[in-house]
């Protein structure tokens, strides 16, 4: 709710009456970046782009509302009532941590595709541009692959100490969570800054493929643990609903503007001019998917 609904109300805001000035001048001070230049140029060694002091404030409050979410209120049956799954109060919270670590980044995953998409509701709904949007779907997929491996790691080290390990090593569930947390440590190290200018195009196929392989890990992870019974499968849901939406809207936008031949003009050593008939800007700053 926050990483969708922020967005839309602070655009919103800007439409209310007496808002427009206090907000021009709010927005002074949220537009550099928070290192120097280094949000238009990046950082040294191609690790990435700098966030502006806006961008980085909705990514702060994301990892706050994340370690809040992630460290509180957690309660423990042991040792006043004894169960028949724990043997001790360790072992108990070690897992409830490892159950609620998954559901956070389940929780990503639908907000984590939008970002991504081309076709991103809220680059309708919002005056946030398509960058912003990408830069902040990159500090998501961080906190998805962080909370991922605290849930992968916690149960390989509870199911170790416990005893059970190797008899969950070779069940279904325990195989295809591998698999997707595998996918998951695949799509991040791959999308360095470094190689997505240096080999776009084996950056856009690997993570397309391994996005898949993630998602169908993860369904699969979920239904042979507890075939879709617990309600996890609704964010599977969400994140296949948004891809397949933007998916949906690619063909449409192909379909409804045609083939177009585009005539291109050398200007210099870095620029080159592109004329596509039939393109109509309707303002400075738009654009086109070749």
């Amino acid at each position: 709710m926050t990483a969708f609904g922020l967005p839309v109300v602070l655009t919103w805001l800007g439409y209310f009456p007496f808002m427009s000035r206090p907000l021009e001048r709010i927005k002074v001070w949220l537009y550099p970046s928070i290192i120097g230049t280094y949000h238009d140029r990046p950082l040294p060694f191609s690790i990435g782009n700098a966030p502006t002091v806006g961008q980085s404030l909705y990514i702060g409050l994301l990892i706050g509302l994340n370690v809040i979410f992630l460290a509180i209120n957690y309660e423990t049956l042991l040792p006043d009532r004894p169960n028949r799954w724990y043997t001790s109060r360790y072992y108990e919270l070690m897992d409830t941590v490892m159950y609620r670590s998954g559901t956070l980044a389940f929780c990503h995953m639908p907000v984590l595709f939008l970002f991504a998409s081309r076709n991103n509701l809220l680059l309708w709904l919002t005056n946030w541009s398509h960058s912003t949007y990408l830069l902040l779907h990159r500090w998501l997929a961080r906190m998805f692959l962080f909370h991922t491996l605290l849930h992968s790691i916690l149960a390989l080290v509870g199911y170790s100490q416990k005893g059970s390990y190797a008899a969950s090593l070779t069940t279904l569930w325990w195989i295809w969570g591998c698999v997707a947390t595998v996918a998951a440590v695949i799509i991040v190290l791959t999308s360095v800054l470094f190689l997505r200018r240096r080999a776009y195009e084996l950056f856009l196929v690997t993570h397309v493929i391994m996005s898949v392989i993630c998602v169908v890990g993860c369904w699969y992870h979920l239904w042979y643990c507890y075939e879709n019974t617990f309600g996890y499968e609704t964010w599977i849901y969400a994140t296949a609903a948004v891809w397949f939406f933007d998916r949906l809207a690619r063909l449409a936008r192909i379909l409804k503007a045609g083939l177009r031949r585009a005539e291109l003009t050398d200007i210099g050593s870095s620029i080159v001019r592109v004329d596509i008939p039939g393109i109509r800007w309707v303002t400075p700053g738009r654009c086109v998917y070749v």
